[in-house]
């Protein structure tokens, strides 16, 4: 015994304090690490009608949430978000593929939100819901609702945003915002045109932005059928409602159809 230790005794006492900060350092780890990388899963489940569905969902900060669907090879999948949010995207990972750790099919924060694209192989196909680091970093919150299809290989195809002429896509995005009672700002949609169709897209988002102020508190099914409408009749497409079913519930069918009419014929002109 040196200096007043007792070697047995404080060896043992040190073997527990040892021990004790293992656990509770580990314990801390487990607790931050689950905070990042919270996350929930849903399995997405289509009615017996149709292959298509709506969903409503929250996320914060570094927090995502991945829906899985299964799918057979040549069907079509198409993914739609809507929020309020501009740093809420979505990623779409491939059959067997591991969300986070494979490269993803899409990336909605190159390309936009909306996806469709062939089903290469039958499995589980993975969409992550998620926030851009910029706003997870400030622990923002937001609200969105994603709508997912399944379309047999041979189903009509559905106008992408990037290849509808720019005046329709400027004027369905001026109509969201109005009603949405967001600052008249066409700015905000920079990612979606070139300084050469700068001028279409001012126009078409200025007339699109009157309509939408014209019309207040419209319900969620009217105003989701009038987008649909214009963007089917912009690029050409049938008059077709039944097309977008996944976006409207059977009890708000009457209201998505009148928007859907309405939507259409500002598109066809």
């Amino acid at each position: 015994m040196v200096c007043g230790i007792d070697p047995e005794v404080d060896g043992v006492l040190i073997y527990y304090i040892m021990k004790w900060r293992v656990i509770y350092f580990s314990a801390l780890a487990l607790l931050v690490g689950g905070v990042v990388r919270a996350q929930e899963v849903e399995s997405v489940k289509f009615p017996k009608t149709h292959q298509g569905v709506s969903l409503e969902g929250k996320i914060k900060g570094y927090a995502f949430k991945d829906y899985k669907v299964t799918a057979k090879k040549g069907q079509r999948l198409v993914v739609t978000l809507e929020t309020k949010h501009l740093s809420t995207s979505f990623l779409v990972y491939g059959a067997g593929k591991i969300a986070g750790k494979d490269a993803a099919l899409f990336n909605g924060t190159v390309n936009g939100n909306e996806y469709q694209g062939g089903v290469d192989a039958d499995g589980v196909l993975t969409i992550r819901v998620l926030m851009m680091r910029n706003a997870a970093r400030r622990d923002e919150s937001a609200s969105y609702e994603i709508g997912v299809e399944l379309v047999d290989g041979k189903g009509e195809e559905l106008p992408k945003a990037r290849e509808m002429p720019i005046y329709f896509l400027a004027y369905s995005r001026g109509v969201d915002d109005g009603w949405s009672g967001m600052s008249r700002s066409p700015k905000r949609y920079d990612s979606l045109y070139s300084e050469l169709t700068k001028g279409e897209f001012a126009k078409g988002y200025e007339a699109g932005y009157k309509r939408g102020i014209k019309v207040p508190q419209p319900t969620r099914a009217y105003k989701k059928g009038v987008m649909r409408g214009v963007e089917d009749g912009a690029c050409g497409l049938s008059r077709t409602p039944s097309r977008h079913a996944s976006m409207y519930e059977q009890s708000e069918a009457k209201d998505f159809a009148k928007g859907y009419e309405e939507g259409y014929n500002t598109g066809i002109k």
